[in-house]
């Protein structure tokens, strides 16, 4: 008897988390949920306000992406 109610109880509990992610991720397609791809130049900016970049590196990579300068293949560390 016990054993059939905690069957029960699981049961009724992974339907509801079922609904509660199929709702979730359903509202989140719409439109209206986070925008899941970042403009290159958006990443760049977070990357170096967040410090996991240099200066240098970040002026470099976005005159890249900016289409300024082209990237140099086999380009020399100093």
């Amino acid at each position: 008897m016990i054993v059939m109610m905690l069957g029960m109880v699981l049961f009724w509990g992974l339907v509801i988390v079922g609904l509660i992610w199929l709702v979730r991720e359903l509202a989140g397609r719409g439109g209206g949920g986070l925008k899941l791809r970042q403009d290159p130049l958006e990443l760049l900016d977070r990357r170096f306000a967040e410090g996991t970049i240099s200066p240098e590196d970040y002026r470099e990579r976005r005159e890249i992406l900016a289409g300024s300068s082209p990237p140099t293949a086999g380009r020399e560390e100093s």
